[in-house]
Formats: structure tokens, sequence, C-alpha cells
């Protein structure tokens, strides 16, 4: 019997919430695979979630997570934009050193992965705001992957 995982998303903004529910989880849930996604409180007033987020308050919230939901199969992985992301998130100041956009996305995870020490986070950092790929999609007729520039199957 395969056990499921608990995989608990921490997304960006509401977009990213409807996302990971309507799509990302019953298609996650084929592979035992259960999704639980939630945003970040972004201040004080507990109702205040999405948009602009705080190092110190992901550090935090992700830290507390992570002790709350220590169970064998649970997981952790995010959503959110590289765009105006916090300057002290680890690793923002040496990736926005580098040539690749994609290199930075993927500097910026390493360095937050590294931070919390926990192989049960898997941080990701989309290179563009989430909607400019739900605006792609929508698109009469795309011919190219708008990151890889390569040409899309007829």
């Amino acid at each position: 019997m395969t056990e499921w995982v608990k995989l608990h998303l921490i997304v960006e903004g509401p977009t990213e919430l409807v996302f990971a529910r309507e799509t990302l989880k019953p298609h996650l849930s084929r592979y035992c695979i259960s999704v639980n996604p939630f945003m970040l409180p972004t201040n004080r007033n507990p109702a205040a979630v999405g948009g602009a987020l705080s190092w110190d308050r992901f550090r935090y919230n992700v830290s507390r997570l992570l002790k709350h939901h220590a169970g064998r199969s649970d997981r952790f992985s995010t959503m959110i934009d590289w765009y105006k992301l916090d300057s002290h998130f680890p690793g923002v100041a040496d990736a926005r050193k580098l040539a690749k956009a994609a290199d930075r996305a993927c500097a910026v995870a390493s360095a937050v992965q590294k931070h919390f020490d926990s192989p049960r986070l898997w941080p990701f950092f989309t290179l563009h705001e989430f909607e400019a790929f739900l605006f792609w999609l929508c698109s009469p007729s795309p011919t190219a992957c708008p990151v890889t520039r390569k040409a899309l199957p007829a």
C-alpha cells in the first residue's frame, strides 16, 4: 500500500491558491499526494493574507509549520514570484548578479532550503508573476513557451 504524502503548499496570493486547489490538488491526488495550499499572513492582521511577503514573516511561519507538521509524510513547497521578492530572503543579493533569470530563482530556492536545513522543504520561486502564465495560456494561439522560447507541438 502506498503511503500518501501531505504537501503543504505556501502560495503567494489568491490566484495561486485557486490554481493549487482546483488544478494541482486533483492532479496530484492521482499520485497519492494530498495538497494543502494556503497563504501566509502578510502582517499582524490575521485577515491580511497574500501579496508581498517579508522574509521575517516567511521565516517565522515556515519554522512554525515545519515543527507543527513533523510527520514522516509531511512535505512543504512554495509558489512565490521572484518579481518583487523581499531583498532580505537568503541569496537574493547574490542571485541578482546572475545572468540568467532561471538561475536567479534557483539560487534563492537553494539558499532558502539551506537556511531551513530540512529535506522536507522544497522551495519554488516562479520567474514571473504566476498570472502571466494564465494570460499566455489564454492567448488565441500560443506558439512557443514564454520561458524557454521553444516551439510548442502543433
